[in-house]
């Protein structure tokens, strides 16, 4: 299997992975809507809004860029040290 073959089954699977996580989404908000009380679908809608960008912004790479520059960090110091 070549590289893009690999890349294009990646990716294929990945979006269909999105569109199931977007429908079973779609299905839960409009259950929830339906058996909940408008001002408790109200509070539940800002928990998960708040939810979704603050994943969002963990999952967008800061982790690993932190990893990187802390890690950079301690091999400047560690060098340093020896010199």
């Amino acid at each position: 299997m070549t590289l893009l073959e690999r890349i294009v089954k990646g990716s294929t699977v990945i979006l269909i992975a999105s569109v199931i996580v977007a429908m079973l989404e779609y299905a839960y908000q409009v259950s929830m809507a339906h058996f909940l009380s408008p001002s408790i679908f109200g509070i539940l809608s800002v928990f998960l809004s708040s939810f979704w960008i603050v994943s969002t912004i963990l999952t967008s790479g800061v982790g690993i860029s932190m990893a990187k520059f802390i890690a950079e960090d301690a091999m400047m110091s560690v060098s340093q040290a020896i010199y």
